[in-house]
């Protein structure tokens, strides 16, 4: 698990896709979980409940922040590009569109020495 959290070494696409999508269920069920507990604390008071469901939303997304950027830095390495790339993911639209921009690059081709 500490390797997910590691910004050294490099993503493969299905690591880079198997965490984003692990970190997106999570969010739902975060999201959905949040909204049925809230809902009967709501009856009691609109405002603990809206409190709530704000700060579990706010749980998931600095929990999943690290995991997202650490992922997408490795995965520019791999990619041959600059990790400084990762930057616009903190974005909301850039976040999708980086996103699979990342998730479709190949890896790079490792060089091979030439004996002499």
């Amino acid at each position: 698990m500490g390797k997910y959290f590691s910004f050294s070494g490099k993503a493969t696409r299905s690591e880079f896709w198997a965490v984003n999508v692990i970190v997106l269920l999570g969010g739902w069920i975060a999201l959905i979980g949040a909204l049925v507990f809230s809902a009967g604390i709501a009856l009691a008071s609109e405002l603990v409940g809206g409190f709530f469901v704000l700060s579990s939303f706010a749980a998931w997304l600095i929990g999943s922040l690290w995991l997202i950027l650490a992922v997408g830095v490795r995965r520019c390495r791999d990619a041959g590009i600059s990790p400084f790339w990762v930057i616009p993911l903190v974005l909301p639209i850039m976040f999708v569109i980086m996103t699979i921009i990342f998730g479709v690059l190949p890896s790079e081709k490792e060089s091979v020495a030439v004996a002499e």
